[in-house]
């Protein structure tokens, strides 16, 4: 039941703007947080837990807080337990020798990966083994060839754990197409940037190099929930 829920989302992203594993893997470890503070933060077990890690990571904490993902009050009782917990760990008296030092350095890192990001993690993972299965049927590849492809962090992820051959070759032809697209755009920006062309103005080619970055590395880290959850039509990044 979940591999097909997965699939169904991953089907829906697909017109959406970007890798459709990203955008998955984002809105799930977005959905986690807000669910953490809203409804976990007193909970012993996941207090546990977020001392494992201290805390969110910088990208998680941030997204929080600009997104209001969390209320200040769940913030506050959140960071004041963690304040608590460093303040344990750091000597009242520090010694200088070395020994000491790297036993403090080790008090003072996490165990765990942030919450967040494990969740992205594991959505990750499971999105590209779903995606492989998917995609052998027709009607889905067809629907797949109308989105924007994976990102390479996800490509490579596909190429490794995917073992079919018909749905690799697919896969790879689609993302070789919308590069040579994604090339030619460039091409034009960077045409349009000489001063002779200057007046032609930009077309679809004007975020193109935005575009490019996320085909590199990743769908663009969101700002809000609007970036995650957009309207209905409407393509994640474009106006």
């Amino acid at each position: 039941m979940a591999d097909a829920q997965t699939a169904y989302e991953l089907r829906l992203l697909f017109k959406y703007r970007g890798c459709p594993v990203c955008a998955l893997a984002q809105r799930t470890a977005t959905r986690y947080v807000d669910t953490l503070f809203y409804e976990s933060v007193l909970d012993p077990g996941r207090r546990e837990r977020i001392r494992a890690s201290l805390g969110l990571c910088y990208e998680h904490a941030w997204l929080t807080i600009e997104s209001k993902l969390s209320d200040a009050l769940g913030l506050a009782i959140v960071y004041h337990d963690l304040a608590a917990t460093l303040l344990a760990r750091l000597p009242e008296k520090p010694d200088s020798g070395g020994r000491e030092r790297k036993a403090l350095v080790e008090a003072l890192s996490e165990t765990r990966l942030c919450p967040a990001c494990e969740t992205r993690r594991t959505v990750e993972e499971r999105s590209i083994k779903v995606l492989g299965e998917a995609l052998q049927k027709d009607d889905y590849l067809d629907d797949y060839r109308k989105s924007d492809g994976l990102c390479l962090p996800h490509l490579r992820l596909m190429i490794e754990e995917t073992g079919n051959q018909k749905v690799l070759a697919a896969v790879i032809n689609h993302q070789r197409q919308r590069l040579e697209g994604l090339k030619e755009e460039l091409s034009e920006f960077i045409r349009k940037n000489d001063y002779r062309f200057q007046d032609e103005g930009m077309g679809a080619e004007r975020d193109s190099y935005q575009r490019a970055a996320e085909q590199v590395t990743g769908k663009r880290r969101p700002a809000s929930k609007a970036d995650l959850f957009p309207e209905k039509g409407k393509r994640p990044g474009q106006e």
